[in-house]
């Protein structure tokens, strides 16, 4: 699937929508294209937010290893 965004001050963007969910009736394209834009919100403002508290460098995968290098950088 293929659409446009238009926002006020900003540039138009074209976006191509893979999915396997193929059935129309089930899933509506404009409720397809809801929930990629309340993905790609999330994902921005997490984005964000781990770089507005230093946390977008760590390079650990565990917990125990994300709060090791939490405390060492305080």
């Amino acid at each position: 699937m293929h659409y446009r965004i238009h926002r006020a001050g900003c540039r138009t963007r074209e976006i191509t929508l893979a999915t396997t969910l193929l059935d129309d009736v089930k899933y509506p394209a404009a409720a397809l294209r809801a929930l990629y834009a309340v993905r790609w919100d999330v994902e921005t403002n997490l984005n964000h937010l781990k770089t507005t508290m230093k946390m977008n460098v760590l390079k650990c995968k565990s917990v125990a290893g994300i709060m090791k290098e939490v405390l060492a950088s305080c």
